[in-house]
């Protein structure tokens, strides 16, 4: 969520320029879905950022 909010992108925002809905945008935040390395791929993709940066925590 901190990297969606620091790109200035709504989670509607963010499911558009993936392709995917915005419901699983938000189960993906909360830690309610598995994701794919495919599916965190696209977020990084979307994001504008190396996907490394979506597994740092």
């Amino acid at each position: 969520m901190a990297l969606r909010k620091k790109h200035g992108l709504t989670q509607c925002d963010l499911a558009f320029a993936c392709g995917k809905g915005p419901q699983s945008i938000e189960r993906v935040e909360n830690g309610k879905f598995n994701s794919t390395a495919y599916y965190l791929f696209e977020l990084s993709k979307a994001l504008d950022i190396p996907l490394k940066d979506l597994l740092d925590f």
